[in-house]
């Protein structure tokens, strides 16, 4: 049985090309860009509101206090295909040497 064919693939939602990841101290959601753009607008308002609230790409309605929101990141599907390609890499440079080599922490 491949992965494509698997009963766990036919269960995994389908991930969106582009969004954003709202995180804080109450976790980490994943946001439309459009989700996103409100929080930023306000996030951004001088007198703003105490309380964000907000839909995550689940459908699931979050409401948090507008000072706990750290960070607004966006996450291309091209941003994580090179952080994937990224870490592969340094996957492979983090094998021991072989032996014989030197190593820099000797």
């Amino acid at each position: 049985m491949t992965d494509a064919a698997s009963p766990l693939h036919d269960r995994l939602p389908e991930i969106p090309g582009d969004y954003f990841v709202v995180s804080g101290p109450f976790g980490s959601y994943c946001v439309s860009v459009d989700m996103a753009r409100f929080i930023e607008s306000e996030l951004d308002r001088p007198f703003g509101r105490k309380w964000v609230t907000f839909v995550d790409v689940h459908g699931s309605r979050v409401r948090v206090r507008r000072e706990l929101i750290g960070a607004v990141a966006q996450s291309t599907a091209a941003q994580r295909a090179s952080q994937r390609d990224f870490f592969r890499v340094v996957e492979v440079d983090d094998l021991p040497d072989e032996e014989g080599e030197e190593s820099w922490e000797e």
